[in-house]
């Protein structure tokens, strides 16, 4: 799909500025560079000083949600080896950069940041819903998981103060959201849509998002100091503003979230870069005001491992973004690397996440009084392996064609098996054709 927009005839232009305010305040385009940018998200990283190869470890690894938390540092390497070839101007880090928030992945990140920006590349970081006063911080030694160290909102701006705190054009007194203008007429809001004041004393982080008033105040006010500058808007943030799922919203997208995207595009903000939700996909709402984009990139420790590739056109007002994957392969070739799970990432990334979503698929048949045959669930397994590596990969709408006019999936349908034929059926429902690219008026 191609969303790009004609130009405003002239003679309409006064009229529409009557109609709709601020949302076309940036006529010109003030930004005469083309940075390229990378969007990075969910990278949930965990400190190779806080796991072996014990058995706790491994059950948090095959048990787990599909995060490929075992390889998250090659991925990580192979991710900076695209880098160096590539040398974007701007990487923006749109949250969950560690695991569980412990306080070694952080210093762990910090400092490959640090490498980052040492080749020329401005990281900006934000943080998700994992990352702060995470009371499930832990570390992993052989048979047994245990307690370590989280990080306050200060200490995670302390550790990050060189991606983006420290060079701020504005700062938000309510949340760790700011402002930075890294090319001359362009600015970018990296907003703290998380909360985290109360993990502690919940025992659990709060995995939905928010924003105070206070902070929507702010970030209106700074919206409008761009505008009277001349200079362009990119938004980026952890949660989800539009939904990109009909059944598994809840949480992912920002509490209110009505009301956030009507503030956002009476700004004349028309698109935002999220993470969250591991997914790979493009939601669009319409509104009077026009279309609203949300744009939530595949988290790196999932499958298919992609970052967005975001770059600017002023001449034409042309913002592009598409979806890149981080190629192991080549990495590992370059290093000398031998490895069976390196040398062929791709075929064993999609298998380790198929076997994933057949444990967890498995598990809830098991637990749930479901009138089905053993025989019948094997074919189940299979049909959720495609779905979810289809869904995450931003290509749910080839389910269509073939998972569709299954026989299982037909008896989804027609039998309520609960939480399966729901999510089943959102993601074959998918109204998007397109997740892994875009281009917008901005």
């Amino acid at each position: 799909m191609n969303y790009s927009r004609a130009p405003v005839p002239s003679f309409l232009f006064a009229l529409l500025v009557i109609l709709f305010g601020g949302s076309f305040a940036w006529a010109s385009p003030a930004v005469t560079a083309s940075p390229l940018i990378h969007v990075l998200t969910d990278i949930h990283y965990l400190a190779e000083s806080l796991h072996d190869e014990g058995s706790a470890f491994k059950k948090l690894v095959y048990e787990g949600d599909g995060k490929n938390t075992e390889l998250i540092h090659e991925i990580l390497e192979a991710y900076r080896f695209a880098l160096k070839k590539e040398k974007p101007d701007i990487l923006l880090v749109t949250g969950d950069l560690t695991l569980n928030g412990e306080e070694a992945s952080h210093l762990a990140l910090a400092s490959w940041f640090k490498e980052i920006e040492s080749l020329g590349i401005r990281v900006f970081v934000l943080p998700g819903n994992h990352d702060i006063l995470n009371p499930w911080a832990r570390g992993f030694s052989k048979a047994r998981a245990y307690p370590t160290d989280s990080v306050t909102p200060e200490e995670f701006r302390a550790l990050y103060r060189n991606c983006g705190f420290d060079e701020a054009l504005a700062r938000d007194i309510d949340s760790l959201s700011y402002v930075v203008e890294p090319v001359s007429g362009l600015r970018i809001f990296m907003l703290d849509s998380s909360i985290y004041s109360d993990n502690m004393r919940r025992a659990y982080p709060e995995a939905g998002g928010d924003f105070s008033d206070t902070t929507l105040e702010w970030i209106k006010r700074n919206v409008e100091k761009a505008k009277r500058a001349g200079a362009r808007v990119l938004v980026a943030m952890h949660h989800n503003v539009v939904a990109h799922n009909s059944f598994i919203s809840e949480r992912y997208t920002i509490y209110d979230a009505e009301s956030v995207l009507d503030r956002f595009s009476e700004a004349g903000i028309n698109f935002v870069f999220t993470g969250h939700v591991h997914v790979q996909d493009i939601s669009e709402q319409t509104s009077s005001r026009g279309v609203f984009y949300d744009i939530a990139t595949n988290a790196l420790s999932v499958f298919p491992h992609q970052y967005g590739r975001v770059s600017l056109d002023p001449r034409n007002r042309l913002l592009s973004y598409r979806t890149v994957r981080v190629n192991v392969e080549s990495w590992a070739r370059e290093k000398r690397i031998t490895d069976d799970p390196l040398i062929g990432f791709q075929a064993y990334s999609e298998s380790f996440f198929r076997d994933r979503s057949a444990f967890m698929v498995d598990r809830m048949l098991g637990k749930e009084d479901i009138p089905l045959a053993r025989e019948r669930a094997a074919t189940m397994i299979a049909l959720f392996g495609t779905l979810n590596t289809r869904f995450f990969a931003g290509y749910a709408f080839l389910n269509a064609f073939d998972t569709a006019q299954s026989e299982i999936y037909k008896d989804l349908v027609a039998v309520d098996y609960g939480f399966l034929s729901s999510y089943a059926q959102s993601i074959i429902e998918d109204p998007t054709p397109e997740n892994n690219q875009i281009e917008i008026s901005y």
